[in-house]
């Protein structure tokens, strides 16, 4: 690391919050007497805030105000930041705007500057953002066509799980990264239908790491399935993700085959 007043090195301790107390204890004497020139970096992922001063480094770092935490922004927080960072791009983002903008590209922070970017540039010289601006940009967008895709899942009509596929492959999207999208959501599915009739709706938000919306979303989906057909598509996927790595078959012709039988049951 080279800085303006010499050399120096830079100390990244990865996920410091899973170290047994022995193993801080060090740590604690190391930050009494730091190396000269020295940076250290202490990332804890899965330390929640609640915990942050409780934790013998981290809630001496933030005594120190030392400590700085990244935290996801509930539900409710999402829409007036999205708000504000529109208003820096000179524009307003209507509610049922940013609404849309969160269903379509999901609660990553870096995802919806990235896209709310995109939206201002798209609409131009208009002033106010509309949920008909993120329809028409999403249509272009590999976040909505994944969104559109994983949603598309038991319909009766297999047309709209192939569009989506489509204009997965046309934008350029992997296979792999297709299944692996798929999958996430058949499990999501499964873990839904084996706990709702005995966990809370918030219980079982917190549980399954979903928004309220997002929840409210995947239950109405659970309805097109039972258990019995959710196990069943997840064996499917597993086979096509099979011939995918051993096969010469062509990788669309897997994925189209593999969506008509995702249908509702």
């Amino acid at each position: 690391l080279s800085t303006l007043w010499g050399s120096g090195q830079i100390l990244i301790l990865r996920r410091a919050e899973t170290y047994p107390a022995k193993n801080l204890s060090a740590l604690g004497d190391y930050l009494d007497h730091p190396a000269p020139r020295s940076l250290v970096v202490l990332t804890a992922p899965s330390l929640k805030a609640r915990e942050v001063e409780k934790h013998a480094v981290f809630g001496r770092l933030y005594r120190d105000e030392a400590a700085l935490g990244f935290f996801r922004l509930r539900q409710g927080e999402l829409l007036p930041w999205l708000a504000q960072e529109a208003k820096r791009l000179e524009k307003t983002l209507s509610p049922a705007a940013a609404q849309r903008l969160v269903e379509v590209v999901g609660d990553n922070l870096a995802e919806l500057h990235q896209e709310l970017n995109k939206l201002a540039l798209y609409a131009g010289a208009e002033v106010t953002l509309t949920p008909q601006h993120v329809s028409r940009l999403a249509s272009h967008s590999r976040s909505y066509n994944i969104f559109a895709l994983v949603e598309a899942l038991g319909e009766p009509a297999v047309y709209r799980r192939l569009a989506a596929l489509d204009h997965l492959m046309d934008l350029g999207m992997e296979p792999a990264r297709i299944l692996v999208m798929l999958a996430r959501q058949l499990r999501l599915l499964i873990r839904y239908k084996e706990a709702a009739s005995h966990t809370s709706p918030a219980d079982l938000a917190r549980h399954l790491k979903l928004q309220a919306w997002q929840l409210k979303r995947l239950g109405q989906q659970a309805k097109r399935f039972s258990l019995k057909a959710l196990i069943s598509h997840l064996e499917i996927l597993h086979q096509t993700d099979l011939s995918l790595k051993t096969s010469a078959a062509n990788p669309r012709v897997c994925l189209e085959w593999t969506l008509i039988h995702l249908g509702p049951g």
